[in-house]
């Protein structure tokens, strides 16, 4: 379950349930986002935002948390998604436009992105031409020793000398 969670816990995701228009992240405490601001100016800056307007951004995420003008506007999940209720925001196009991208995101591109990133080692510096078969079967044998750890490998994290090592392999 733990590792389940350290999926989800991450600062995209995060920042996506504080700008979903039902939540507002309500129960999100300051020092969160604090952080998030700066989460939040860093997607701005990946997205080309000039420093000017990353602290528009960020000033329109304040408002946006204090539900200020336009963003009081009520949130109906039966008849409506959070990218439909963004874009009837005018105006605050930086948030606007932060908040559509972050929906935009599926969340089984985004895992199927995480995976390919912990291969980044394979196709890095060195540029190794595997086949996509092989890469998907090192993804899985990958996925599945780290997903097992501790049942595959018996003796993790036990201080164990290299005689004990030898008995144990034979």
């Amino acid at each position: 379950m733990d590792a389940r969670f350290d999926d989800f816990d991450n600062d995209a995701y995060t920042l996506a349930y504080l700008l979903h228009p039902k939540y507002h992240g309500a129960g999100l405490k300051n020092s969160l986002f604090i952080q998030l601001l700066s989460t939040a100016a860093n997607f701005g800056y990946n997205m080309g935002y000039s420093k000017e307007k990353c602290k528009h951004l960020c000033g329109q995420l304040k408002r946006y948390k204090d539900k200020r003008f336009p963003f009081n506007i009520p949130y109906d999940d039966n008849y409506e998604t959070p990218d439909l209720w963004w874009n009837i925001i005018d105006g605050y196009d930086e948030l606007k436009q932060l908040a559509l991208k972050l929906f935009a995101i599926m969340p089984s591109s985004a895992s199927c992105e995480h995976g390919f990133s912990k291969l980044g080692w394979l196709s890095g510096k060195y540029r190794i031409n595997l086949s996509t078969q092989s890469l998907e079967s090192l993804a899985k044998m990958s996925s599945y020793y780290l997903s097992n750890l501790k049942k595959e490998l018996v003796y993790y994290g036990q201080n164990i000398s290299t005689e004990e090592i030898s008995f144990i392999r034979f």
